[in-house]
């Protein structure tokens, strides 16, 4: 299983790119239990997790927009 992570600016954005993801790899999107300020999410095919998804939003730790 291979381990992803999305980084962002805040969590919309990083569900977004999620979303993006998994629809263009037409897999399914299981939720895992993890910590609430980065959500782990792993991306299935035919029952196997295929790969782990973990997202960081930033919430003002960028110097940019």
């Amino acid at each position: 299983m291979q381990k992803l992570n999305i980084y962002g600016d805040n969590i919309l954005e990083c569900e977004e790119a999620l979303r993006l993801i998994t629809s263009a790899l037409e897999m399914e999107l299981v939720p895992v239990d993890g910590p609430l300020f980065t959500p782990l999410f792993q991306l299935r095919q035919n029952g196997s997790a295929e790969y782990e998804i973990k997202l960081f939003p930033g919430y003002d730790r960028w110097e940019y927009d």
